[in-house]
């Protein structure tokens, strides 16, 4: 999309009026993309997710949260746990095994904290913003949550502790635990990412 050297404003229509003097509603889109718009977080609705049928409002679009998928995700994740935890950890190589076995996307390298980029470019997750705890505890299960790295993540317990050099990525199972490589405690932290299946 072409703005003709007129800086950006997303009141503005191409021709640089800040309202829209025929009454017509504005169809052009944020030339920056999904990216500038989780950097942004300028979403108009707070987010339900205590229910299965809830839709995640901003925006761009309507997105519904599909609980048969994320079913999916954590039996495959489940399923395709290795016999012990690996040594050094593997969490985004079994989520991403888990998201190709379900056939919601191929395997893409990349570690715990790239798995959020791949994840902005796969049509079967939608990121929702996550400011608070009670934000956390309310992602439905099957969400993929991303760490970055040396993020501090609080657990149940009340223990805090320092994600790695490569972040961490797993599957929310339900308030007090996710899967990546192995069942674990959920770590919680408000600035992580989260990919809910849709």
């Amino acid at each position: 999309m072409f703005y003709f050297g007129i800086p950006y404003n997303q009141n503005m229509n191409i021709f640089g009026f800040f309202q829209n003097p025929f009454g017509m509603q504005n169809y052009f889109t944020n030339p920056f993309g999904n990216d500038f718009t989780q950097i942004n977080n300028n979403f108009e609705s707070r987010i339900n997710l205590s229910n299965s049928n809830s839709v995640f409002t901003n925006k761009r679009e309507h997105t519904t949260y599909n609980k048969a998928k994320a079913d999916l995700l954590l039996k495959n994740a489940k399923n395709g746990l290795p016999d012990r935890t690996p040594n050094p950890p593997l969490c985004a190589r079994y989520v991403k095994n888990a998201i190709v076995k379900s056939g919601l996307g191929e395997y893409i390298n990349g570690n715990g904290e790239q798995t959020k980029y791949i994840l902005r470019n796969n049509l079967n997750f939608y990121e929702v913003p996550i400011n608070s705890e009670k934000d956390f505890n309310e992602l439905p299960k099957g969400t993929v949550v991303v760490y970055d790295a040396y993020d501090t993540v609080k657990y149940a317990n009340g223990k805090s502790q320092i994600i790695g050099e490569d972040g961490h990525v797993g599957f929310k199972k339900d308030n007090q635990t996710m899967i990546s490589d192995r069942i674990e405690e959920l770590p919680v932290s408000k600035r992580a990412y989260a990919f809910i299946p849709v």
